[in-house]
């Protein structure tokens, strides 16, 4: 009598989880005026406030909603934010260098060239959101999921990138030079999970994709990918003429 052996189940590394969703209650208050340096918006509802190109260094935002505020080249050097969900607003060319966001959600958003280099983002949902040329060099992203957005030639380079999710997002000319990316591991025996993953979209043109050591890509990816690969290691794959 032959024993039939089971086939051992096969043990998938652990997702990246979801970023954890803006704690913001109610009721809010409406506060459209531009804040003064080191101001603490709280409990606060900022729809159709205008801030475009203001100086907002060390203003924190916290338990903070709005929708269609305008805040394009405004800048917030060292900004705290937490609990803060934006919908439609307009954070074009922005500068949020060495600031913090944590809990926090653009919807719809327009951040063309937006500024967050050596920032901390830690459970941070984007989606829908333009975001093409956007910096994130030298900053930490933890538990960030960006969903259909489009970040053409966004900068990554130096990033350290942990539970980072990009789902049917343009990475088209995106840069990830020297980024160091870290999974979770939910098991002494168990291998880490993925610290970044690219789910659909595209990346073409996409910089550095022999520093993405750590990250689970999309297998529709395959054949760009290892074009990629190719030229950034030196190999041609255009064979000379006999």
């Amino acid at each position: 009598m032959v024993r039939s052996m089971a086939t051992p189940a096969v043990r998938r590394s652990p997702a990246p989880r979801p970023p954890a969703a803006p704690r913001v209650g109610g009721p809010l208050d409406p506060r459209t005026e531009t804040p003064r340096a080191d101001e603490l918006v709280e409990d606060a509802d900022i729809t159709g406030a205008r801030w475009s190109g203001a100086d907002l260094d060390g203003v924190d935002l916290m338990s903070v909603r709005g929708r269609s505020v305008m805040a394009a080249q405004s800048v917030w050097q060292r900004s705290q934010c937490a609990d803060v969900d934006l919908e439609s607003a307009d954070l074009a060319a922005s500068s949020w260098q060495d600031a913090g966001w944590r809990r926090v959600r653009l919807s719809e958003c327009r951040a063309t060239g937006i500024e967050l280099s050596g920032c901390m983002l830690e459970d941070v949902d984007i989606t829908g959101c333009v975001l093409e040329m956007a910096r994130f060099r030298f900053a930490t992203l933890r538990r960030v999921r960006f969903t259909g957005c489009r970040l053409t030639r966004a900068d990554f380079s130096s990033a350290q990138l942990e539970e980072v999710a990009l789902d049917d997002c343009l990475l088209e000319g995106a840069a990830f030079h020297q980024v160091r990316i870290q999974g979770r591991k939910v098991a002494r025996n168990r291998r880490s999970g993925p610290g970044l993953v690219i789910r659909g979209g595209s990346i073409e043109g996409l910089a550095g994709p022999d520093q993405l050591r750590g990250a689970a890509i999309d297998p529709l990816h395959l054949e760009v990918l290892g074009g990629l690969l190719a030229t950034a290691v030196g190999i041609s794959l255009d064979l000379p003429e006999e």
